[in-house]
């Protein structure tokens, strides 16, 4: 008896979807590098890649993100691509060694504006935050390090970000070093936020009375899950007190809402489903763009 063999799936559909959301794509951040002007694409850490406009290489590079491949890769990608050439009016596809040099120069700040354009229409309600390491050595899970000493983190970063609930988007982001704390960055972060009406959920690295404070005055209601030793003495934070005391006296409640933070967790999890648990550079200022690129892209 024959076996039945699957019918081969249709690649038409993908290979629409892959055209229409690469075309997309740079459309859209041509339009944004276009918006953030002079002042930040033309400063020295950004330009000197010779031949080739700043802003231009700004989209080389967050598109070899997409494809995630190397420099070599996407070099290779766009002489095989006419049309996304004359779209983004290079004469030449750049080599990989001028796709590595405008990596290089790409400020994190500057990453962080093109994020805050992709992301200004959205009025979040909900956030959450959370933190999550990459390394270039692929063999290793972050999970099985976090816990460890800072020299067993030594060769990891850290991204941190500031999730929209309903939408899954990334709002803020910050790239820190793997032995770093979670809470002073994620405060520096807050900074730049403007704010929510709903509530905000962190886990137990983020419990400070300062942090409870931070969110309150930001509008939002803040959900940090407490430790069991934590008590609701406000000392100055009237935030800090009520939530403790929901936790204890209506702790269902609390959960419920709490939960809105395993949305970071399958944020990161579609990232690294994408990308993988590896960055493929080596050296800081790259890492810092590759891993922002992905959470942008």
């Amino acid at each position: 008896m024959e076996e039945k063999r699957k019918p081969k799936r249709d690649q038409k559909a993908y290979e629409l979807y892959n055209k229409y959301s690469l075309d997309m794509l740079v459309v859209i951040l041509m339009d944004i590098v276009e918006q953030l002007g002079d002042p930040y694409a033309l400063k020295p850490c950004v330009s000197g890649v010779r031949g080739y406009s700043p802003k231009v290489m700004v989209v080389v590079v967050a598109l070899g993100e997409r494809w995630n491949g190397g420099y070599r890769r996407t070099s290779a990608n766009l002489r095989s691509h006419g049309e996304l050439l004359k779209r983004l009016g290079l004469p030449r596809a750049p080599s990989k060694s001028a796709i590595c040099a405008a990596c290089k120069r790409i400020p994190e700040s500057y990453t962080r504006e093109l994020n805050g354009i992709v992301t200004a229409g959205i009025v979040p309600h909900d956030v959450a935050g959370d933190s999550t390491g990459m390394s270039n050595r692929r063999k290793v899970a972050w999970f099985d390090v976090r816990a460890d000493s800072a020299k067993t983190k030594r060769g990891w970063i850290k991204l941190h970000t500031l999730i929209d609930v309903a939408t899954r988007v990334v709002l803020l982001m910050k790239v820190t070093e793997g032995s770093a704390g979670d809470s002073p960055p994620m405060r520096e972060m807050l900074e730049l936020f403007k704010g929510a009406d709903g509530d905000a959920a962190f886990d137990s690295a983020y419990l400070s009375r300062k942090m409870c404070t931070k969110l309150a005055a930001l509008g939002m209601t803040p959900f940090v899950h407490p430790k069991s030793n934590t008590t609701s003495k406000s000392k100055g934070s009237h935030a800090w007190k009520t939530m403790v005391e929901m936790y204890q006296n209506s702790k269902e409640e609390f959960d419920g809402r709490y939960h809105k933070r395993s949305i970071a967790e399958a944020v990161y999890a579609a990232i690294k489903a994408m990308y993988g648990n590896a960055l493929r550079t080596r050296i800081m200022r790259t890492q810092t763009t590759e891993a922002m690129m992905h959470a942008m892209v």
